[in-house]
C-alpha cells in the first residue's frame, strides 16, 4: 500500500513538474510571438508612413476611390490643384463633390476603369467655381485590383499641364500676330512700289 502511494505520488509530482514545464514553454512561446508582432506592426506602420509621405509629397496628383467612386485617397498635390482640402473630399461620392465630372466625360473614364480598363483621358480643361482654381489637366485611370485580381476601386494620377497649355497658347497667339505684321508688311511694301495709277515704280 505504501509503495502503491508513492508510485502515485511520483507520478503527480511529474505531471505538475511536465505542467509547469509546459507552462514555461507557452509564456516563452507567447514572449516570442509579441516580439515578433511588434516587430511586423512596427515594420507595416513605417511601410504605412513612408507610403503616406510618399503620396503627400508627389509631384503628381494622386487620387483612389473605391468600387461605390468614393474618394479614398486626395493628396497635397490634389489640394492645391483644386483648392479643395482632403477633410472636404474623403468619403464621399465623386458626383456629390464634383457634379461637373459627368458632363466632362470623366465619370465615364471612372467606370470604365471600375471594369477593368486604363484609361488615358486627353488633356482637358477644369474650371472649379467654388474655389476659382482653373486649368488644364492630363489623367489616367488605372483599375485597382486585391490579391486575387478582383477589382477594388481606380487609381488615377493627375498632371498639370496648364502651363504648357499656356505656353502653347501664346506661342499661338504669337505666330498669328507675326502673320499678320508680315502680310502688313506686304501690302505696305506694295503700296510703295506702285506710283498713284498702280503702275509698279520699281
Amino acid at each position: 500500500e505504501a509503495l502503491r502511494r508513492f508510485q502515485q505520488e511520483q507520478r503527480l509530482t511529474q505531471q505538475q513538474t511536465d505542467l509547469e514545464q509546459a507552462n514555461q514553454n507557452l509564456a516563452a512561446l507567447n514572449t516570442v510571438l509579441e516580439q515578433q508582432t511588434h516587430k511586423h506592426t512596427q515594420q507595416l506602420q513605417a511601410a504605412l508612413e513612408l507610403n503616406q509621405r510618399v503620396i503627400a509629397t508627389a509631384q503628381e496628383g494622386i487620387i483612389v476611390w473605391d468600387q461605390d467612386l468614393r474618394y479614398q485617397v486626395w493628396n497635397r498635390f490634389m489640394e492645391d490643384l483644386s483648392g479643395f482640402p482632403a477633410e472636404a473630399v474623403l468619403g464621399r461620392y465623386c458626383l456629390n463633390v464634383f457634379p461637373f465630372l459627368q458632363e466632362n466625360g470623366v465619370f465615364e473614364l471612372l467606370q470604365r476603369a471600375l471594369a477593368g480598363e486604363t484609361v488615358f483621358a486627353p488633356d482637358a480643361c477644369f474650371n472649379i467655381p467654388e474655389t476659382g482654381k482653373s486649368g488644364w489637366s492630363s489623367e489616367c485611370f488605372v483599375p485597382l485590383r486585391d490579391s486575387q485580381g478582383n477589382i477594388t476601386g481606380v487609381l488615377a494620377t493627375v498632371h498639370d499641364v496648364t502651363a504648357h497649355k499656356r505656353a502653347a497658347q501664346e506661342q499661338e497667339q504669337l505666330l498669328k500676330q507675326l502673320s499678320d505684321l508680315k502680310f502688313a508688311l506686304d501690302q505696305a511694301a506694295i503700296v510703295a512700289t506702285t506710283d498713284a495709277q498702280g503702275r509698279i515704280i520699281a
